[in-house]
């Protein structure tokens, strides 16, 4: 087989930003001129804060006060090294093109996700996803289904995790969205102590490894699916006797668990479970550690 020669940053810093998201299933979720803004691919979210200037092609998360080139974005998408990104685009055959899109170019709002069909769990792509997130088939067909949905005018599946308001949120190897409407899910089972998740495959993965323990799962669960939802949940947990914090182990995560027990008094910052990583999931994920759950 011939070898793919190897790639320059110069020419990978010319590769189209968005026609890059876009191959890896991310599409804006609203155009304004230049800039084309989306959901952020680090994390889960309500508002749009990741923004691409597509005159300059550079990116800039709002959220994390981060940017750069398509370089800075893949090292950090990846969790990669520069030349491992620079590989890893040779062997894709990204097309090198650059798109300069003209300044008086007219706001335009993104095409909507359109849910088709709502099933029960069972493409084999899916379900290969789901266990490289170390999640049993058998608990993923718990709580979750699979999505047939349009976006940009082509059909994709995914896995889905209905929210409280009926939409829900989207999730493959490639593709992380939601459709509309984006809510919080809130799993009722007559307890009196509440946990609290940033997104559902950090739930799963609590139960998970809590099933794997054996320990009793008698707990109400509350699952935001982006932190824009903290402040109109804090009702829901106000219900509660107790609260248990499962935010992620980072600064929206620390500042958000703070926030939550100045409002929630004994609320109690949980994380202490998945120390060292930046959230459960991760921690399911570390190298060692297996269960016998199918």
């Amino acid at each position: 087989m011939e070898k793919k020669q190897k790639m320059t940053c110069e020419q990978v810093r010319e590769i189209d930003m968005v026609s890059y998201l876009a191959k890896l299933g991310y599409e804006p979720a609203k155009i304004r001129g230049n800039d084309y803004w989306y959901y952020s691919p680090f994390r889960d979210e309500g508002t749009p804060s990741f923004k691409v200037n597509r005159r300059i092609n550079r990116w800039y998360d709002f959220g994390e006060g981060k940017g750069g080139s398509l370089i800075d974005f893949g090292i950090k998408y990846n969790n990669s090294t520069i030349g491992e990104f620079l590989a890893l685009v040779a062997n894709d055959e990204f097309p090198v093109t650059k798109f300069i899109q003209p300044s008086n170019s007219k706001e335009k709002e993104a095409p909507k996700i359109e849910v088709l069909e709502v099933k029960d769990l069972t493409a084999p792509g899916l379900l290969t996803y789901i266990s490289k997130r170390r999640i049993p088939i058998s608990i993923a067909k718990q709580f979750l289904k699979e999505v047939t949905y349009t976006n940009g005018g082509k059909t994709f599946y995914a896995l889905g995790f209905q929210t409280d308001a009926g939409g829900y949120e989207l999730r493959s190897a490639h593709f992380k969205g939601s459709s509309s409407p984006k809510f919080f899910t809130h799993v009722k089972n007559s307890f009196d102590t509440l946990c609290v998740f940033e997104g559902f495959m950090d739930f799963l993965s609590f139960i998970t490894i809590m099933k794997a323990s054996d320990m009793p799962i008698d707990f109400d669960f509350l699952i935001l699916n982006s932190l824009s939802f903290v402040t109109v949940s804090i009702e829901q947990m106000k219900n509660y006797s107790n609260v248990h914090l499962y935010l992620d182990n980072n600064e929206p995560g620390d500042r958000n668990t703070e926030e939550i027990k100045s409002l929630i008094p004994g609320a109690e910052d949980k994380r202490s479970l998945f120390e060292n990583y930046e959230d459960i999931n991760a921690f399911l994920c570390r190298p060692g550690y297996s269960t016998k759950l199918k």
